[in-house]
């Protein structure tokens, strides 16, 4: 069990050492970007342009006290039930920024459509670790995401590895049937935990075993393709290794995450589990963190944790591309219900 890290840069990506295990502890489309089911419309008087409830993200606990703004309307305040109720009804402006502030949460700007008078907004508490939240799941700068559920291939055969290849020879050494369920439901739990629960299920499992000596495709549309690497550890210390892809929208679309296949068939179950749902975590666009426990820590992994349950659920309340402290892009709303590819890699 390795328990010391060091960081490089590879093809100028950040890239860490190999995982060692710490502290344990359909077409299915993600949920809607404000996941609580909205809340009753408050009673208004006259014209209304906006209306609704301001909630804690993480426990749904109405937010009192919070100031909204919308522009080219006046400031108002939630009151004790988390309701606000902004005038003014319509004008001109369909679609228009809205912030919330107040000392007890983390300041977010999203946007509205006018008029609206069941709008939910959910709203991080100033006591949540956003440093830490922005290292695993904003690491570049921008949230990056799945929007629906991923299919997933395993691969029964070892593949042998080759740096930077987008196809590798299938080996003879295969995984036995007890050994692939295990990797499977390691693999499906880690999905559950790592979305939030948005995603409970992966959109279709397939089993793929090559015959020995053929080449197998590692990229694959909107699939997490895994397999056991023979020779990983050897040419790159790591014991798995990830690369992901996301289009110009922030929308993770494949990954192809690598497992040793010395270490994947010889470490203790628990420190294979660690390791699959780490780099599982990478495939779902999720980065290392530092400094706190969590399963995305390279130098004192653990199995899933408390903050890693709570990041995934803001992740999934939040669009894809939204920003630090909680910015969202005028693509996004709080009432609603492609391009060029980019990608990343990591251990």
């Amino acid at each position: 069990m390795r328990t010391s890290a060091r960081v490089r840069r590879a093809w100028g990506l950040v890239v860490c050492t190999a995982l060692a295990l710490g502290a344990a502890c359909g077409d299915n489309r993600s949920a809607p970007l404000e996941p609580s089911p909205a809340p009753d419309p408050p009673a208004a008087v006259g014209d209304v342009a906006v209306a609704g409830r301001a909630v804690d993200a993480l426990s749904g606990t109405p937010m009192a006290g919070v100031t909204i703004r919308v522009a080219g309307h006046p400031d108002v305040t939630t009151d004790e039930a988390g309701v606000f109720v902004v005038p003014g009804g319509a004008s001109g402006l369909p679609r228009r920024p809205i912030t919330a502030e107040s000392p007890a949460i983390v300041a977010r700007t999203t946007y509205v459509r006018v008029p609206d008078s069941a709008v939910h907004l959910t709203l991080i508490p100033a006591s949540f670790d956003l440093a830490s939240f922005d290292a695993m799941f904003r690491g570049d700068g921008r949230l990056r995401r799945w929007t629906r559920a991923p299919r997933l291939v395993v691969a029964r055969r070892a593949l042998t590895y080759v740096d930077n290849a987008t196809t590798l020879t299938a080996t003879d050494q295969a995984i036995d049937d007890i050994e692939l369920q295990q990797l499977v439901d390691d693999l499906r739990d880690g999905l559950a935990t790592l979305t939030g629960g948005t995603f409970t299920a992966f959109a279709d499992v397939r089993i793929e075993e090559a015959a020995a000596g053929t080449p197998v495709q590692l990229s694959r549309t909107d699939t997490i393709f895994v397999f056991r690497a023979d020779g990983l550890h050897g040419a790159t210390r790591f014991d798995g290794y990830t690369r992901w892809f996301w289009n110009d929208d922030g929308e993770v679309v494949r990954a192809v995450a690598m497992l040793d296949r010395e270490y994947d068939a010889s470490a203790s179950a628990l420190a294979r589990r660690a390791l699959r749902i780490h780099e599982l975590g990478h495939a779902l666009g999720w980065r290392h963190v530092e400094g706190i426990t969590s399963v995305m820590n390279p130098r004192s992994p653990a199995l899933p944790t408390e903050f890693d349950r709570a990041g995934a659920v803001l992740a999934f309340a939040r669009a894809p591309l939204n920003r630090s402290p909680d910015v969202d892009t005028p693509g996004a709303t709080v009432n609603r219900t492609g391009g060029r590819l980019h990608s990343a890699e990591a251990p």
